[in-house]
């Protein structure tokens, strides 16, 4: 195992920058994320670390070697890809044994590393199948059983559940956090999707247009977004947001939904006159008085264990609220919101920065 450090990367496809000068480091057995919109650079970054795409500028290092110009074969990793990438005229096993073979292992190591791999993965009883004959989750232990062979010093993922359904996506999140908990290998893991890097990752790093937006774990860009970009992308519902006036003789948020918010800090910072207010749909509660945000019920959506409203305010504006009690709400319905003070988030309309 190694860490891995990227240190002011850049690539350009000519005059085109598509990464400005990135810095990052992962440490030693850690479970990095990499998220973002679609084009973020989030997988350029990834296969540069791979060395499948050049560096324009800047280093990386995979432990205590640079790799800028090492081959990817030379790197000692392991990437794991979408499309799985088997070999369909193999079994399982001369899958999951190719690469030792290809690197002069001796036989009775193969063997053992390969039977070694598929016990943890469940693979057992499936070695002397083919490809084709296996579902796609079990498509993908195979692949991810072909890199744990090998004890690299880093596994690369580049969106490996993006070709599963929707209830193997969640099983098979499972099983690579549990993986990695087992064998405790440096694993960087990219993903669009946000609900996969908030379950599996000990850090996330949320990308877009090339630069990195924020690091930090799940729970720490939940509830501390550096911008209104970061907020809107990690949660899902996504985040409610509200424009505002800052009042400076009452000191309070003055929304355009006819309510006002106290700022909850006893030492305000210098506030703009134009204020984003954002607010996770669990802190959103329906009043008890007829104090609150008016807002008419548009769609109700039971899950079970929660239930879903989207509201639509005076202002025409969406608002997203999760209750976990059973409420008897209809299309139409005319309530009153509050939200709780002390877990919203106050952002710059300007800017998009996060005041508090």
């Amino acid at each position: 195992m190694a860490s891995v450090e990227v240190v002011e990367a850049k690539k350009s496809y000519g005059s085109l920058e598509v990464i400005h000068g990135v810095n990052l480091n992962v440490a030693d057995g850690e479970f990095v994320v990499l998220v973002g919109p679609s084009g973020c650079g989030k997988s350029t970054l990834l296969r540069m670390i791979a060395g499948l795409e050049s560096i324009t500028s800047g280093e990386i290092s995979i432990g205590e070697r640079l790799v800028n110009d090492v081959l990817p074969k030379d790197r000692d990793i392991a990437m794991v890809f979408q499309n799985y990438a088997l070999y369909p005229h193999m079994t399982v096993w001369e899958n999951m044994a190719f690469p030792l073979k290809m690197n002069g292992v001796a036989q009775t190591e193969i063997d053992r590393r390969v039977s070694a791999a598929a016990e943890v993965l469940g693979l057992l009883p499936y070695l002397n199948r083919h490809p084709r004959h296996l579902s796609g989750g079990q498509r993908q232990r195979v692949a991810m059983g072909r890199a744990i062979v090998r004890r690299p010093k880093a596994f690369l993922f580049d969106e490996p559940l993006s070709n599963l359904d929707a209830k193997l996506r969640v099983q098979m999140r499972t099983e690579i956090k549990e993986l990695h908990q087992r064998i405790g290998t440096t694993s960087i893991y990219v993903t669009h999707d946000q609900v996969e890097a908030m379950t599996m990752a000990d850090r996330i790093v949320v990308m877009r247009d090339g630069i990195i937006e924020q690091v930090g774990s799940p729970l720490d860009l939940y509830d501390h977004p550096v911008n209104t970009f970061v907020a809107a992308f990690i949660g899902s519902p996504s985040i409610n947001f509200l424009s505002g006036k800052w009042d400076r003789i009452n000191q309070k948020l003055k929304l355009a939904e006819h309510f006002d918010v106290d700022f909850p800090a006893t030492d305000r910072p210098s506030m703009p006159d134009e204020i984003v207010y954002g607010i996770r749909p669990e802190h959103l509660a329906i009043s008890a008085t007829e104090e609150g945000i008016p807002a008419q019920v548009a769609v109700v959506e039971p899950t079970g264990a929660q239930t879903q409203v989207l509201f639509k305010t005076t202002n025409k504006t969406d608002l997203t609220a999760i209750f976990s009690e059973r409420i008897n709400l209809n299309p139409g319905e005319t309530v009153k919101l509050v939200p709780s003070i002390t877990t919203g988030h106050f952002f710059d309309a300007g800017t998009g920065a996060r005041i508090l």
